[in-house]
């Protein structure tokens, strides 16, 4: 999700191998970035997720649901 150069937020999973795969992301903040990952077991479902930018009056915040 991009607001601008500096302020951007990233998620991924990332195949490793049949054993598990890596959720990840990147949180950029006026051009400070902050990453992290996790390992997560093999996905043996379906799933879904979505991303929406909120603007508020105290500013814009990210809701994730996974669905």
């Amino acid at each position: 999700m991009y607001q601008n150069s500096d302020n951007w937020f990233k998620a991924s999973i990332e195949y490793e191998n049949e054993e598990y795969q890596r959720l990840g992301s990147v949180v950029t903040n006026h051009g400070f970035s902050d990453w992290a990952t996790t390992d997560i077991g093999p996905l043996s479902i379906d799933w879904a997720s979505r991303i929406e930018r909120i603007t508020q009056q105290a500013g814009t915040c990210v809701r994730i649901d996974w669905v």
